[in-house]
């Protein structure tokens, strides 16, 4: 099928000419919106070069440098003695919502690689567009408007207080895949919502491990958070632990994290009977905590062990890690919001656990009692 008489060639592809931006690219440009937006269909032939350049009022040299643009990125073909054809698109079918909730997520080291996971996984998947709804942006009872305006036809929850999550719960959602990310709440089956979670045993491993090393004198430092479920149980996982010497350091929540961190681990290592170890409840602690440590003039790990939570092997400085699996879990997440969609397939459970792995990259040192 011939575009020509079938849409106003002039009116679609817009150009000025007194533009600093040349002309051939222009139409390059309005021909590859045309295109990708569907306006011009797969399989549909161009006029030729002389009655296109005609339709357009310029020259074919022009109009031949604006389609070998389109050439170069695989948006038409051109078969010599038949034509000029626009190449199929492959357009993302899902539209995934990523909802959040922070002032400052992008200062997070652990959620800024869980948004690079979900997004690699998606594409690993089939593709998919992204939207990241960020309730600092919108009232609770806005949220299904939120969703809507942006057309999301799946929702993926990373973090979010209680306000939201009710209307998450409610009958106003039962129409979307939801999926959680480290949820634990009780309330998340009777609302036949699903989740993909680390165990609930991350601290927990970290000092069983520093334990076993001969550590006693084990420094945590994190903050209170009741707004972050996760954050509070493995506060609590610190408390419950059976160790007498252990130094909890829970701070008031101030949203410094790094500056907390590296306060805390100055003020204990610069004292009489500094700690042996350390062990934060995020990344972002245990960065700020090693600057302290070493403006203490500590050494690490001769003076003073250390274990990070999700720490990236890229960054330094590079310590010993509680990792959480995230690529196995936002798999598991996407394909179940995948299955929720499908017609006839059977979700065998709510909630999919996986384990924290320990990751030793040099950071912890044993030592004799």
């Amino acid at each position: 099928m011939s575009l020509l008489g079938k849409v106003n060639i002039r009116d679609t592809v817009r150009f000025t000419e007194n533009d600093a931006i040349p002309i051939y690219r222009q139409i390059a440009e309005s021909l590859r919106q045309s295109i990708l937006s569907g306006e011009f269909k797969e399989g549909c032939k161009l006029p030729s070069e002389s009655e296109f350049a005609k339709e357009l009022g310029i020259n074919h040299l022009t109009l031949r440098k604006s389609l070998q643009i389109l050439s170069e990125q695989k948006l038409i073909t051109q078969r010599q003695g038949k034509g000029t054809f626009v190449n199929s698109i492959h357009r993302p079918q899902r539209r995934l919502g990523i909802i959040i909730q922070s002032q400052n997520y992008f200062n997070d080291v652990y959620f800024l690689q869980l948004l690079v996971t979900i997004t690699d996984e998606l594409q690993r998947s089939g593709g998919g567009e992204t939207v990241l709804l960020n309730c600092c942006n919108f009232a609770p009872e806005n949220m299904i408007d939120e969703v809507n305006k942006n057309r999301c036809d799946s929702l993926l929850v990373l973090s979010c207080d209680n306000s939201y999550l009710s209307q998450l719960y409610s009958r106003q959602f039962d129409h979307l895949p939801i999926v959680f990310i480290n949820h634990h709440g009780r309330d998340l089956k009777e609302a036949g919502r699903y989740n993909v979670a680390v165990k609930e045993n991350i601290i927990t491993r970290g000092m069983d491990y520093l334990f076993q090393l001969g550590h006693r004198r084990i420094l945590y430092i994190s903050i209170e958070n009741p707004n972050n479920p996760a954050l509070q149980r493995r506060n609590m996982e610190f408390l419950n632990y059976p160790l007498k010497e252990k130094i909890p350091a829970i701070l008031p929540f101030r949203g410094r994290w790094y500056e907390a961190g590296k306060e805390v681990a100055l003020q204990y290592c610069s004292s009489s009977a500094p700690p042996t170890a350390i062990l934060s409840s995020g990344i972002t602690f245990a960065f700020g905590a090693w600057s302290g440590a070493l403006e203490a003039g500590m050494k690490i790990p001769e003076d003073v062990s250390f274990i990070g939570i999700d720490g990236n092997p890229h960054f330094n400085p590079l310590m010993t890690t509680l990792d959480q699996p995230m690529r196995p879990m936002i798999a598991k997440a996407l394909e179940l919001l995948s299955d929720m969609c499908s017609a006839g397939k059977h979700l065998k459970k709510r909630v999919y656990s996986f384990e924290p792995e320990l990751i030793e990259r040099g950071s912890c040192r044993k030592i004799e009692r």
